[in-house]
């Protein structure tokens, strides 16, 4: 079972950290940090600092996207009824709507796409040999196409 959020120890680490920040932001080094409220070295508060930052960014965003979604459901609420009677244009805005809230939760798979190749076979070369030392290679190379370009796909 882990540990609960408002522990102790969870409540001295996140106090910590938000001094970490603090200090930083006035212009302390991460030794000295270190040194200040007990981390073992300068990567311990560098660590202490970049956790309090993530979490400074990160509760107004979800703020922001909690407030987003809230709109959007209250749009959608609006505009269902006219949209479940056959309007055409609430059906259209219905669906504009469910998509921008999957947009902002994330609840679209991801799409896929090919960025290596524009969609033609993709071979690879291997080369293997020794290097004189002058620049010349004294190497072999074979090129060996990938199974889908291998079976012509």
């Amino acid at each position: 079972m882990s540990e609960s959020k408002t522990s102790q120890r969870r409540l001295e680490a996140a106090e910590n950290q938000r001094k970490a920040l603090e200090l930083r932001k006035a212009g302390v080094t991460f030794a000295s940090i270190a040194e200040m409220l007990g981390y073992r070295g300068p990567s311990g508060a560098y660590r202490a600092v970049m956790s309090a930052l993530r979490k400074t960014l990160q509760e107004p965003a979800d703020e922001v996207r909690k407030m987003e979604a809230e709109r959007l459901d209250a749009l959608l609420l609006a505009l269902w009824a006219q949209a479940k009677s056959g309007n055409q244009g609430a059906v259209d805005r219905v669906l504009r709507v469910m998509e921008r809230r999957a947009k902002l939760l994330g609840l679209d798979m991801p799409t896929r796409a090919d960025i290596t190749s524009g969609g033609q076979p993709l071979t690879i070369a291997l080369t293997w040999g020794n290097s004189n030392g002058n620049g010349n290679n004294n190497s072999n190379s074979e090129a060996i196409p990938t199974p889908e370009a291998a079976r012509g796909i």
